[in-house]
């Protein structure tokens, strides 16, 4: 069973991931217009009074969550129409032809970005947390250096606080410190091949548009997934989990 106590941890480190992706302008903008509604733009709101503010701001969510009749629940829907989307310029290339009057710039590259509610930002964030739980991390980011799930050494999982009483409010690695170690490591591997009198190349692939083009089943990826001993099969076992993966999946679709 899902709390609001849960709910309020994922939030926290839904917004300490959000700090550091210089992407996420959009999911940012949803946040501050989120709490200025919370909170009535109430700067001087104590820890205490928003906690609560936000128990009765997530109630409706919380008792979906725990819904065992979640799929003919009204929620659902609200949760659906509340996604659109926006394009996002990538880059762009002015046209080569001055018209004298200015430059006009008609060859662009952009992206789609995904424009949802808190409340859906929080359901994909309490499915990775509880999903963290069953990972195995040797396994599986043997060979990822970057966006994996993290989890406080001290204390093995994202849900209990470390020796000092805090927790670690964010969701993932940072990306930008997993590529560059990535990076690093495949330069220094190269240059101990050469020193040795080898030979050595570095091929760098990358899928165009990848997210575009990838149409994933999130229960077929966990069955995968624990067949390959990346995730533990105990997973099957988690009620809570499996509610979580089918509403994600049935959002998505």
């Amino acid at each position: 069973m899902i709390t609001t106590g849960q709910i309020y941890l994922a939030y926290r480190k839904l917004k300490g991931q959000l700090y550091y992706d210089n992407n996420a302008l959009l999911s940012k903008l949803a946040i501050a217009k989120w709490e200025h509604e919370l909170t009535h733009d109430n700067v001087s709101c104590d820890k205490e009074e928003f906690e609560n503010l936000f128990s009765n701001r997530v109630n409706q969510l919380l008792s979906f969550l725990n819904d065992e009749e979640w799929m003919s629940n009204d929620y659902l829907n609200q949760l659906i129409h509340s996604i659109d989307y926006q394009m996002m310029v990538k880059s762009i290339q002015p046209d080569e032809e001055d018209s004298g009057i200015g430059t006009y710039i008609t060859n662009y590259k952009y992206n789609y970005m995904i424009v949802c509610s808190v409340e859906v930002q929080l359901i994909a964030t309490l499915w990775l947390l509880y999903l963290n739980q069953y990972i195995d991390r040797k396994k599986l980011y043997k060979y990822n250096y970057a966006n994996k799930l993290r989890t406080d050494s001290k204390v093995g999982n994202l849900w209990e606080r470390d020796k000092e009483g805090g927790y670690q409010l964010s969701i993932t690695n940072a990306y930008q410190f997993g590529y560059r170690k990535w990076r690093d490591t495949a330069i220094k591997t190269a240059n101990k091949l050469l020193d040795k009198g080898n030979n050595a190349a570095i091929l760098n692939l990358d899928i165009k548009r990848f997210y575009y083009s990838v149409s994933v089943e999130l229960q077929s990826l966990l069955y995968s997934c624990s067949e390959r001993g990346y995730i533990r099969s105990s997973y099957k076992e988690d009620k809570v989990l499996d509610r979580l993966t089918s509403i994600i999946q049935k959002i998505n679709k």
